[in-house]
């Protein structure tokens, strides 16, 4: 699954909108529950330019895609992220201006890149405040 926060849709503070539904989506899909979730899923959140368009023929679109290496970092964290983890790009990190705080920064090797990408891991807390860790 994917989501796109185009600023010209969501505004200039599209990051931080974006990293809030990552955290509403580990919430409801019970990442913050006692007994845990009920489907396991981690988040990956980038910014960047992209280029999106309609996918069909002239008589019909079938579906709405982005594509870029902007897209691709985004999915290559989401697949690294763990249970109930946000991998956050350092470019969405800074673009949101979030506290440094409370997270844990990595260098990751993605595939595609040259270099390593620095991230910042962001984990959902249960009632108890507890870190659900998988």
């Amino acid at each position: 699954m994917a989501a796109f926060y185009l600023p010209s849709f969501v505004g200039k503070d599209h990051a931080i909108k974006s990293i809030n539904a990552a955290k509403d989506l580990l919430e409801v899909t019970g990442h913050v529950d006692q007994n845990g979730p009920w489907i396991p899923v981690g988040v990956g959140v980038h910014t960047g330019v992209a280029w999106i368009g309609a996918v069909g023929s002239s008589e019909q679109v079938t579906d709405i895609t982005a594509l870029g290496d902007s897209v691709n970092v985004a999915a290559r964290l989401a697949s690294l992220a763990g249970t109930g983890e946000i991998l956050i790009s350092d470019e969405a990190f800074n673009q949101a201006e979030l506290p440094r705080s409370g997270l844990s920064e990595q260098l990751l090797e993605l595939k595609g890149k040259s270099e390593p990408t620095r991230v910042w891991s962001m984990r959902v807390k249960n009632q108890l405040n507890q870190t659900i860790i998988d």
